[in-house]
C-alpha cells in the first residue's frame, strides 16, 4: 500500500474514532484543475479534509491555496493534513 493511502486511512480512522461520520473520495468539480476531482474525506458537518503526503521534493505545498479555495467553495471550510 502506498504511503499516501496509509496517511488517508489513518486520518479517516482518527475521524471515525472521534465519533465523526465520514464520506471518502467525494466527487466535486475542481475549478483549479478544470475537471472532476475527489476530496479525500468530508465529515458530515461539511468539513473537507485533504490529505497530502510528500516523501521527497515536489509541489504539494504550492497546491495548498488552491485546495483551500476548493474546500471553502464546495463545503464551506476545510483543512489539509
Amino acid at each position: 500500500m502506498k504511503d499516501y493511502k496509509k496517511h488517508e486511512l489513518l486520518v479517516e480512522k482518527l475521524c471515525r474514532d472521534a465519533g465523526h461520520e465520514v464520506d471518502t473520495q467525494v466527487p466535486y468539480w475542481s475549478d483549479y484543475k478544470g475537471k472532476d476531482s475527489f476530496m479525500d474525506i468530508v465529515l458530515y458537518n461539511n468539513l473537507a479534509i485533504e490529505c497530502k503526503f510528500q516523501k521527497g521534493t515536489g509541489t504539494a505545498d504550492e497546491k495548498f491555496p488552491y485546495v483551500m479555495q476548493e474546500c471553502f467553495k464546495n463545503w464551506g471550510g476545510g483543512i489539509i493534513v
